[in-house]
């Protein structure tokens, strides 16, 4: 019969499962929150950036009023925001 050391020339270190490298993947590929966050946004600003090219102007809410928003930062207020009561 032969001796446990013969079987196992490598020690316990032989018995151990390699990591496995598809966790690591899998991670790196998660589609996250913030992930989506920034995707939205590069989106907000790429659309503000061609409708300024567009237009020359672009129209936002901004503190209860409908303005416009020009490129060299100039606002004008347009009209303000109705308040709507709501029922539920």
């Amino acid at each position: 019969m032969k001796s446990n050391s013969t079987i196992n020339k490598k020690g316990p270190s032989a018995l151990k499962k390699p990591k496995s490298p598809v966790k690591a993947r899998a991670h790196k590929d998660a589609f996250t929150k913030t992930v989506l966050e920034k995707a939205a946004r590069k989106g907000i600003r790429e659309a503000e950036n061609e409708t300024i090219k567009v237009m020359g102007y672009n129209l936002i809410v901004k503190n209860g009023w409908v303005v416009k928003v020009f490129p060299n930062n100039k606002i004008v207020r347009i009209s303000r925001v109705p308040k709507v009561k709501e029922t539920i």
